[in-house]
Parts: C-alpha cells; structure tokens; sequence
C-alpha cells in the first residue's frame, strides 16, 4: 500500500496572488487547515496553514532575543485587531512557508509515517511533477484500519 491509496483528492488549492482573506475563506468553508500554494502553470511553490495566521517568535537581528511577528511584521500588542485588518489584502506569497515538506503518491506508508515524525506536521501535500494532486493528513492513516 502507498500513500495514493490512502490520500484525500482532489486537492484545494490556492493561487500564490490569492490575498489572506480570500484564502481563509476558503479554508473555513471547506474545513481545512492547510493547503498547497501554486502559480499560474499549477505547480507548486509553498504551503499556507492555519499556523500562518498565528504570531510566532522570531529572533531580533544583531540581538540575542526573540520576537513575535504576525503576517511578517513586528507585533505591537496594541495593534493585533489592526493588523489582522491590515493582512486581508496580503498576498499568500508573502507570508506562506517556501520550502515544503511533501510525499510522492509512490511513497510507502512507511515513509510517510516517518516523514509526519520527522517534521511534526498534521498534513502533508502529495505532490507529483511539482504539482500537488492530493492531500495526506493524520486522519487519512484511520483509513488503514477500515481497507479490506
């Protein structure tokens, strides 16, 4: 068995000039929490997840201490409402992850399982000449114990 039995597809996706907020809409309307990013010939070039939208500690250049930055941007706690308000026209290349973690539709469910370990990620592309043509998560591995 390999990962093409088991992966969710079609995939969502989401064009890299999409703006935050027309790629939060799509994944709450389709209840998801990460998707592929791609460009005009519909390959892939980087991953949006929910974690994107989330401020994250980053460290203070020529400084030992670290920051949070949301949307790519120094956190001001005064100004957390403005700046989501300020990211809804952000294009999701600015902000999603570039170098992406992602499986083969080959891979062995043994890969992938290491791969999940490895990098402590809830889902994964599956992505076939650099396009990504499915989804992996967590959840689709309960799948395993229902095949016959």
């Amino acid at each position: 068995m390999n990962v093409r039995n088991i992966m969710t597809s079609p995939v969502i996706t989401a064009h890299e000039d999409d703006t935050l907020r027309e790629v939060a809409i799509k994944m709450l309307n389709h209840k998801i929490g990460g998707l592929p990013v791609i460009n005009d010939e519909g390959e892939m070039t980087g991953f949006l997840s929910e974690t994107d939208f989330v401020a994250k500690k980053h460290k203070i250049p020529f400084s030992r201490n670290h920051a949070p930055k949301l949307f790519g941007m120094w956190l001001n706690k005064d100004d957390v409402e403005e700046m989501y308000e300020e990211a809804k026209v952000i294009q999701i290349k600015e902000v999603m992850s570039k170098n992406v973690v992602y499986v083969s539709p080959e891979d062995s469910i043994e890969d992938l399982i290491n791969k999940i370990m490895d990098c402590n990620f809830h889902r994964l592309p599956v992505v076939e000449d650099n396009k990504p043509i499915g989804m992996i998560s967590r959840r689709d591995l309960l799948k395993l114990l229902i095949k016959k």
